[in-house]
């Protein structure tokens, strides 16, 4: 799947409203996305606010790896690029004693709104990037149906 770069700078201040049909078609979308990547942590936000996740129960990763993805995007807000790749530990819990290591692939979807996964390295840089761009799409499609 090739990408084009955009002629300007990502509109990432822009925050989406998503209706409850969107929210519940988006829903879909993640599950059956992180399910035909092995169950790795899907994760749609904006400016680091999770709005679904998919593929891993624990409210507290998620919510981190949403940050971590915001974060990462706030710093580039110049950017243009549609996607990033992120490895990032972060330490949490008493005394930083608990370890966070992933892989953060990330991609521009609408205005603020993002689409993030926690990638595991059994799955290829092509079937992440195919995966997730088949979602954008789609999501893309959800947003246009008001």
């Amino acid at each position: 799947m090739s990408q084009s770069l955009p002629d300007s700078i990502l509109p990432l201040h822009q925050r989406l409203t998503l209706s409850d049909e969107q929210v519940e078609a988006a829903g879909r979308l993640l599950d059956g996305m992180s399910r035909r990547l092995g169950s790795p942590p899907v994760i749609l936000s904006q400016d680091g606010d999770l709005i679904l996740s998919a593929g891993v129960p624990d409210r507290y990763m998620v919510e981190r790896l949403a940050r971590i993805a915001g974060r990462t995007w706030e710093g580039g807000r110049e950017r243009i690029t549609p996607e990033f790749i992120r490895f990032k530990e972060e330490t949490f819990g008493d005394e930083g004693v608990n370890r966070l290591n992933i892989i953060i692939y990330s991609m521009h979807v609408s205005g603020a709104l993002t689409l993030s996964i926690g990638w595991e390295l059994s799955l290829t840089l092509m079937e992440l990037r195919e995966e997730v761009g088949r979602a954008k799409n789609e999501l893309l499609q959800i947003l246009a149906n008001n």
